[in-house]
């Protein structure tokens, strides 16, 4: 699978996501604090319909779909020392041979977290890193799918990003 083709496949996903999940981002003001759903509940829906897509993709079916998964081989994920636990990544357990996708979700807002990950995308599509993802994707989850942002990375940097409206 090349960039396009991945990117159109996140796009889908993304669709998908706001077509069956928009009530998790309803959320209202209360008092002075705004309140989101929590990143991680919104990660498990999203890789939940990237694990029904790869079912069928022929060239991604044999992958496995994982959310905070902290293994590297069989050592512990660290980056410049630190533990790092993907969102969700589209891999094959065991072997750094076959991963496919490392992807980041965020709300918007939160820009230190949000640089971080842009960091770490460059880091773990970097040739030779070590990590050898052949794609990253930083996603910035908006309350509509007119909010939404996606970031594409891949050999270490930033390929494109989108602003991606909704084809529903």
């Amino acid at each position: 699978m090349e960039l396009p083709e991945f990117r159109d496949f996140i796009d889908n996903v993304m669709d998908k996501f706001y077509k069956t999940e928009a009530d998790l981002l309803d959320y209202r003001t209360n008092n002075e604090t705004n309140r989101m759903i929590h990143e991680l509940n919104i990660s498990f829906h999203i890789g939940y319909i990237i694990l029904c897509k790869l079912k069928h993709c022929d060239e991604l079916k044999d992958y496995k779909v994982d959310a905070e998964y902290n293994k590297h081989g069989d050592d512990i994920k660290m980056s410049d020392g630190k533990m790092v636990r993907p969102d969700i990544i589209i891999h094959k357990r065991g072997t750094d041979d076959n991963n496919f996708a490392w992807i980041e979700i965020k709300k918007p807002g939160d820009n230190a977290a949000i640089e971080e990950d842009r960091e770490r995308l460059r880091c773990v599509t970097q040739p030779g890193s070590g990590f050898n993802y052949n794609f990253g994707a930083l996603i910035i989850v908006g309350k509509t799918p007119n909010d939404r942002k996606i970031e594409f990375y891949q050999d270490g940097e930033l390929k494109c990003s989108l602003c991606l409206v909704s084809s529903q």
